[in-house]
C-alpha cells in the first residue's frame, strides 16, 4: 500500500505539476480566500473566522456563528466546504510535490513518511471543518464535546503546518548553497586542476629541451 501511494505520489514533483499547483495554491490563497475572509470579518465585527486561529474555545465559537447571523452562517459553511477544503487539498498536494523535488535535489535518504505528513495535515483540516461545519448546523445548540475535538484539529493542523514550512526552508536553504557555492567549490578545484596540469606540461617541454641540447 506504501509503495502504491509512493507510486502515485511521485508525478507531483515534475516542474509542470508544481507550476500548476503553485498557480491553483496562489489563487486560492490570493484571491479567493481572502475575499470570503474579508466578508466573514464584517459581518463578525472584525474577527477573523475560527480555523484562522491557532485554538479556540466554545464560547468563542458561539460567539462567532452568533455575530454572523444567518447570511453569515450561510457564507461560512460555504466556504468551509467548497474554497477552503479546495485549498486544503491543494496544499497538501504542493507540500508533497516540493518535499519530493527537495529529496531528490538534494540527494538525501529522507524519510518517506515525511512526504506523507502534508496527507495527515490534509487529514486534520477535513476533521476541523466537518466539525466546524456541524455545529454551525446544530446552532444554537453548543455541543462541547465536538468544539473541544474540532479545535484540537485546528491546533495540530498549525502544528503540522509548522513542521512542513521548517522542512522546506531547511530544505530550500541547503538547495542553494549547494547550487551557489557548491558549484564555486567545484570549479575552483577543476581550475586548480587545470593549473596543475599546464606546470606538468611546461616541465615536461623544458626536461624535453634540456634533453635535445645535451644530444646535441
Amino acid at each position: 500500500m506504501t509503495t502504491k501511494l509512493r507510486h502515485h505520489l511521485r508525478p507531483l514533483a515534475s516542474p509542470q505539476n508544481l507550476l500548476l499547483l503553485l498557480s491553483a495554491f496562489l489563487l486560492l490563497a490570493l484571491a479567493i480566500l481572502p475575499a470570503a475572509t474579508s466578508e466573514l470579518r464584517r459581518l463578525a465585527g472584525g474577527h477573523l473566522p475560527p480555523d484562522w486561529h491557532f485554538h479556540y474555545r466554545p464560547e468563542q465559537l458561539h460567539f462567532l456563528f452568533d455575530a454572523y447571523g444567518k447570511e453569515g452562517r450561510e457564507l461560512f459553511v460555504f466556504v468551509e466546504m467548497t474554497a477552503d477544503l479546495v485549498w486544503a487539498v491543494c496544499t497538501a498536494l504542493l507540500s508533497i510535490g516540493m518535499l519530493e523535488w527537495l529529496r531528490r535535489r538534494l540527494s538525501i535518504a529522507l524519510p518517506y513518511w515525511l512526504l506523507y505528513l502534508p496527507l495527515g495535515i490534509l487529514g486534520l483540516e477535513i476533521l476541523e471543518n466537518a466539525g466546524l461545519v456541524a455545529l454551525t448546523f446544530s446552532y444554537p445548540f453548543e455541543s462541547y464535546l465536538l468544539s473541544r475535538l474540532t479545535a484540537l484539529a485546528t491546533v495540530g493542523k498549525w502544528m503540522g503546518y509548522g513542521v512542513v514550512v521548517g522542512l522546506l526552508a531547511i530544505g530550500a536553504a541547503l538547495w542553494v548553497w549547494r547550487f551557489f557555492w557548491g558549484s564555486r567549490e567545484r570549479g575552483g578545484g577543476f581550475a586548480g586542476t587545470r593549473g596543475l596540469s599546464k606546470r606538468v606540461r611546461d616541465r615536461r617541454i623544458e626536461e624535453s629541451d634540456c634533453t635535445t641540447k645535451v644530444t646535441l
